[in-house]
């Protein structure tokens, strides 16, 4: 077995090693101090490669992943301030603290919401407007169809709301019945 690495008293960008701490999940980890007075329990092979150099929490430092910068949402294109590089959606289209499954669907759900209201808000056939999950969105050329609006994969990184919306204006705004019914009388 290697021997332990003793890092005491050894810098690393604005932290220094004070003393080894509880191992967790088989990795050490050292009780660390920031140059800013802040304490914190670091890995030390993040301290040794250079992954962690300061607390996080002072001043002038910045973790690249989580700088603030101003974006536009993919789905609204509102303006919003992200504070996560890799957030690509504003906070009222992708809430903070959904899973991956949740965020999915509100935002599946939020994308809807908007084309129904870009298309009326209502069947084109019956008026229908009760329920969102029961508007459809009819092809009225199946050859000119590109995609379907209802698979539209998200995190696709050509994923666009004037993609959408173009495929959106070879579509009829249908409920349910009124679109099983359009099928019905074409087959």
């Amino acid at each position: 077995m290697p021997k332990s690495l003793d890092i005491t008293n050894k810098r690393f960008g604005k932290l220094t090693a004070i003393k080894k701490v509880s191992s967790r999940k088989g990795k050490t980890y050292w009780l660390c101090q920031c140059d800013c007075g802040e304490y914190k329990e670091i890995q030390t092979c993040h301290l040794t490669c250079g992954v962690t150099k300061s607390c996080g929490k002072c001043n002038g430092i910045e973790n690249p992943l989580f700088r603030k910068e101003e974006k536009e949402c993919l789905l609204c294109k509102e303006r919003f301030i992200s504070d996560n590089i890799k957030r690509l959606y504003c906070y009222n289209c992708s809430p903070k603290g959904l899973t991956s499954a949740e965020t999915l669907r509100f935002k599946k759900r939020k994308l809807k919401e908007k084309l129904v209201t870009y298309k009326g808000g209502k069947c084109e056939l019956c008026g229908y407007d009760k329920c969102l999950g029961a508007l459809h969105f009819h092809h009225l050329d199946p050859k000119e169809k590109d995609f379907s609006i209802s698979h539209i994969n998200l995190n696709d990184t050509n994923f666009s709301i004037d993609v959408l919306i173009q495929e959106a204006n070879k579509c009829q705004l249908l409920c349910a019945n009124c679109h099983a019914e359009q099928h019905w009388l074409i087959e």
